[in-house]
């Protein structure tokens, strides 16, 4: 198990299932706008937008080289995936049949 994920795809469509599990095990992630569609909105930092190669290694060296940084994406990323999950949940009892 690494420090940081990477979700470089550059391509494809909906939910991107590595990008929803990274952040379910509160991990940092380092993702382009096509790898975190999804989950980038309501964008609470939780998560680095990288779309160039420039970019990507500045993120990572950053979280790298900054460990409370590192703390509070793991955390950001926890937190929003809580969010995330209940509000599905509220959406999923909100269209049941009775």
């Amino acid at each position: 198990l690494g420090d940081v994920v990477i979700n470089p795809e550059n391509g494809g469509t909906g939910y991107k299932l590595k990008t929803l599990e990274a952040l379910a095990y509160g991990m940092p992630l380092v993702a382009t706008t096509a790898g975190a569609i999804g989950v980038a909105e309501p964008f609470k930092n939780h998560l680095f937008i990288a779309d160039s190669p420039k970019c990507f290694a500045d993120a990572v060296n950053k979280l790298f080289h900054d460990t409370e940084l590192l703390k509070t994406i793991s955390t950001n990323a926890h937190q929003w995936i809580k969010e995330y999950k209940e509000k599905l949940t509220r959406e999923f009892l909100q269209n049941s049949p009775a």
